[in-house]
């Protein structure tokens, strides 16, 4: 009898998703258009389970928009950050809302 493999990961999962969140988005930083340095980033918290996998839940986004912009970075100025995603995604701003009954 074969044994099964081991489940996935948490970890491994996590690593799945950020590749496919960059295949989808050409690795280019949603923001500004930079190749280089890019991070992808959960726009809903990934320690809450509902939508930790999600590809609505990913941005690709340069290490400059990911933590650094005081302007717009969800880390340095978030407020600017999820003002400029509630314009430019509306409806995925709408769904992941929608996830947590705040809409």
């Amino acid at each position: 009898m074969k044994k099964n493999k081991d489940p996935i990961s948490p970890k491994q999962l996590l690593k799945i998703w950020s590749e496919q969140i960059r295949i989808e988005n050409g690795n280019k930083c949603e923001i500004c258009g930079s190749t280089k340095n890019t991070n992808v980033h959960h726009i809903i918290s990934r320690h809450l389970k509902i939508s930790r996998l999600l590809k609505e839940n990913g941005i690709v986004l340069c290490a400059r928009h990911h933590r650094f912009d005081k302007l717009i970075s969800p880390h340095a100025g978030p407020l600017g950050f999820y003002l400029w995603f509630f314009e430019k995604y509306p409806d995925r701003a709408k769904f992941l809302l929608s996830l947590y009954g705040q809409i």
